[in-house]
């Protein structure tokens, strides 16, 4: 909680929102904006009539009766994967992008997606029409990092044009 609530004194005026893995009550008392919770967490019902709607709550989902879960429950958010298969889900094949477009067809909650996105697979994701790109990688590779921002940014700005002109719903 001490660390938490210095890493929150230190971004409180950087527009840094802050979210805790697992423990919504450590991210309650050090005054975070969140947590995410993942599978086998405390149920994002429960976590949401004790915390408020103000506190950010994402949750990792891996098939569609999970996301359906999460919006059910009050979830901002869900983080879906892994896409791919990545080091931290060894034995774990990934869903695949056809899954991925799937669950986001049939639900309305915004959608992050995880788990061996690379710069080589990540405009391949976006076009799922996901709203973001969440990973441990991006951070170990100041290149790969440095590409994905563009990547989103360039399709943010696209977007936003699109939504000027009326040719698009905004995002």
């Amino acid at each position: 909680m001490e660390l938490a609530g210095r890493l929150r004194r230190r971004c409180l005026f950087e527009g840094v929102r802050i979210l805790l893995n697992d423990r919504f009550d450590i991210a309650r008392g050090a005054g975070v904006d969140g947590v995410h919770l993942r599978s086998g967490s405390v149920p994002v019902k429960r976590v949401r009539e004790l915390v408020g709607p103000d506190f950010v709550i994402g949750c990792s989902a891996h098939e569609l009766a999970d996301v359906r879960r999460a919006e059910d429950g009050g979830a901002d958010f869900v983080v879906v994967g892994p896409v791919f298969p990545t080091p931290s889900k060894r034995g774990h094949p990934g869903l695949g992008l056809e899954h991925l477009r799937r669950i986001r067809r049939q639900s309305s909650i915004p959608i992050l997606a995880l788990g061996g996105i690379r710069i080589a697979n990540a405009a391949a994701v976006l076009d799922c029409g996901i709203q973001g790109l969440a990973g441990i990688r991006f951070f170990h590779d100041r290149q790969e990092l440095a590409a994905i921002q563009a990547l989103v940014a360039q399709r943010q700005s696209s977007a936003g044009a699109a939504c000027q002109a009326g040719q698009d719903s905004c995002p």
